[in-house]
């Protein structure tokens, strides 16, 4: 999960428009009557979707080729939210890399998990005239004022996962890479119908700090568990990331026991299962309640049929090229345009023995782009 993102985020307080949901964002509930007949036609609907989504992804450009030589010789600042999150890591890793094959060097600044060093790296960068800036995990919203410095020194501003990929872009910034949380919602709603057979009780897990996770949870989850599941009923626990530690477990178990027919629990993120799953087990539901997670970092756990039994993820190595992609495109006077970053369905039967990106994403992208760039 992008922990890092806390501080990021916490500013918003989740204004979010086209959701259903006000400044604040409260937690709600929504329960659906689990007492009407399933309907054969969307589980059979979920099944495809489950299907389609556990397979490898293949690469979708993201539009026509752009010459690398726009790089070649110059420098890329990588400010990243903080390089002790390996989510960030993993992407800052594909920036690197896409820079190599392309002649380019990079410097990385480890924002610390801090306001004030995300503004002073993308300042230094901007002092040292670096050729473009990425942000992996850090919105361009909030540090404005150096966006801006960026911008009238014409270095383009590319951020990394801080809204759903539809989203429009941060003022100042070039371009976004992320995926459609949306769409990782509605995967994961469709195996919880699938594999229930259209009848399951669901404890959703929120954190309306994250924008992208209110598109999951509010945009994919809830309305697509309603959409496909007339005896499904699903009610959403609300749960900060800098409490969950203190709270989540607690909340996981009054809620177990405020719907004893729940047996699922559908997190927004994989950070949120470490601590729902004493909750689950302080309920007595240890053998009962399912687990269904997002970003992919439980995987050994779902390999091997514990608690989380799927996992929706995205490639962040491959989201760094993406990034890359984004800043020739921005250096050659081409438009942005959406990388088509992808999600994949994680279950037992399709983790093989390694857990590398390549084996669970593919690799072909590396030689995708490098022909878009026209790199030989």
């Amino acid at each position: 999960m992008r922990i890092g993102r806390v501080l990021r985020v916490a500013v918003w307080l989740c204004v979010v428009t086209g959701l259903g949901l006000t400044a604040g964002c409260a937690a709600t509930a929504t329960v659906a009557n689990r007492a009407g007949a399933s309907n054969s036609a969307d589980v059979g609907k979920a099944k495809a979707i489950v299907a389609a989504a556990e397979v490898v992804p293949k690469f979708i450009g993201p539009g026509s080729s752009v010459n690398g030589a726009a790089l070649r010789g110059k420098t890329v600042w990588i400010v990243s939210a903080g390089q002790a999150v390996p989510f960030n890591v993993s992407i800052v890793n594909g920036v690197k890399a896409a820079c190599a094959a392309l002649g380019c060097k990079t410097v990385v600044f480890d924002g610390q998990e801090s306001l004030s060093q995300w503004g002073r790296g993308v300042s230094e960068a901007v002092a040292a005239k670096a050729s473009a800036i990425i942000m992996p995990s850090i919105s361009p919203s909030l540090v404005t004022s150096e966006v801006e410095q960026a911008v009238t020194d014409k270095i383009p501003v590319v951020d990394l996962f801080s809204e759903t990929q539809s989203a429009p872009v941060s003022a100042g910034a070039f371009a976004h890479v992320s995926i459609s949380y949306v769409q990782s919602g509605r995967i994961q709603a469709a195996y919880v119908v699938a594999a229930s057979k259209g009848n399951a009780g669901v404890i959703a897990i929120a954190d309306n700090e994250f924008p992208s996770e209110v598109a999951r949870v509010n945009g994919g989850i809830v309305p697509e568990l309603h959409s496909l599941c007339s005896k499904c009923s699903v009610n959403v626990v609300e749960q900060a990331a800098g409490t969950m530690q203190s709270d989540l477990g607690s909340k996981i178990s009054s809620a177990l026991a405020a719907h004893p027919g729940a047996d699922y629990v559908m997190a927004a993120y994989d950070a949120q299962v470490t601590y729902a799953l004493p909750g689950i087990v302080q309920a007595g539901e240890a053998h009962t309640v399912k687990v269904v997670g997002a970003d992919a970092v439980n995987l050994s756990q779902v390999r091997a049929k514990g608690e989380e039994v799927a996992d929706v993820g995205e490639p962040l190595v491959w989201a760094g090229w993406g990034a890359v992609d984004e800043v020739l495109r921005a250096l050659k006077g081409r438009p942005a345009a959406d990388e088509h970053i992808p999600v994949r369905l994680f279950v037992a039967t399709n983790i093989g023995s390694s857990l590398s990106e390549s084996a669970l994403f593919g690799g072909s992208y590396k030689s995708h782009y490098l022909k878009l760039w026209d790199v030989k």
